[in-house]
């Protein structure tokens, strides 16, 4: 996924409000920390979190992250 991702620079918003955007408006998966999609869920009803602890499965020393 990162090796993608890293050469392609045009997928990472610039802005959290802009990758929630390309969210709501593409097909188009957003990683954030829990507590900015906690909050962001809340607030815009038509998003849902998907994989709470996405990360930790991977490695326990990583924030909690999740995906829009």
């Amino acid at each position: 996924m990162w090796y993608y991702m890293s050469s392609r620079p045009e997928v990472f918003p610039e802005t959290t409000e802009e990758g929630i955007e390309w969210v709501k408006n593409k097909d188009y998966a957003f990683l954030l920390e829990s507590a900015t999609n906690e909050y962001n869920v809340q607030r815009h009803c038509e998003l849902m979190q998907v994989g709470k602890f996405f990360f930790q499965l991977i490695n326990q020393n990583l924030h909690d992250l999740n995906m829009l």
